[in-house]
């Protein structure tokens, strides 16, 4: 029997995964937190925190719409950029905290990322 992951996932809970990550800035976009690493925008939350959108290579955000459609969700605004729409109530914690690593590497400085393996 294979265990099953949980679902949902808030954004206090990401934030605070988030702050693990070496030279993570954060602030507000648009009215709402934010983060940014060197001064490039990674994601920000969306809908009085029930969503969060994430930049990720679009190959990577059109996979996991495929994939989880309930999960990720690109509106016609991130059409046109690498963003990718999470529901935070239906995400997979450890896949979404996976993911902000992955678009926090893109971001980082060689310096960053050797802190973030050391």
């Amino acid at each position: 029997m294979t265990a099953r992951r949980k679902r949902g996932i808030s954004f206090e809970q990401l934030s605070g995964f988030a702050r693990t990550l070496p030279g993570l800035e954060e602030g507000f976009s648009y009215g709402t937190p934010a983060f940014r690493v060197r001064k490039k925008f990674l994601g920000r939350q969306l809908d009085a925190g029930e969503s969060f959108v994430i930049r990720l290579s679009f190959e990577m955000r059109d996979d996991l719409v495929a994939s989880d459609p309930k999960a990720f969700v690109v509106t016609p605004h991130y059409e046109g950029s690498p963003m990718l729409v999470v529901r935070l109530a239906e995400v997979d914690r450890g896949l979404l905290e996976d993911l902000l690593v992955t678009g926090w590497k893109m971001l980082a400085s060689k310096g960053q990322l050797a802190e973030w393996e050391g």
